[in-house]
């Protein structure tokens, strides 16, 4: 990897920071709160429409009403855990930016 980039660039970027740079997605950084509100608002919405439609037998008001609920807790779930994936890429950047300072310190 050292090679393809001049030396000066390793002056200043260590090659563990290029590394961990380039392999972050959005995935990594960023978590789609609103988007993840608004589908359970919308799976919400879902079930109540479900539970007052007068067409569907109740066994059937009640499947739906389950099967929007686990969707539900399938997505809250998902949430809770890319926001602790989040969490432990950012602390694992600001580890690798405090050595990266105490690098430049000794310059």
């Amino acid at each position: 990897m050292k090679s393809y980039l001049p030396p000066k660039t390793w002056e200043d970027v260590s090659p563990q920071f290029f590394v961990t740079f380039w392999s972050l997605t959005l995935y990594d950084l960023w978590v789609p709160s609103e988007a993840y509100t608004r589908e359970v608002l919308r799976i919400k919405q879902l079930a109540a429409t479900a539970a007052e439609n007068k067409e569907f037998t109740s066994s059937k008001r009640r499947k739906e009403q389950e099967r929007c609920s686990q969707l539900i807790d399938k997505l809250q779930d998902e949430q809770r855990r890319q926001s602790e994936h989040v969490r432990r890429v950012l602390a694992k950047l600001e580890k690798v930016k405090y050595l990266l300072s105490l690098g430049s310190l000794k310059s």
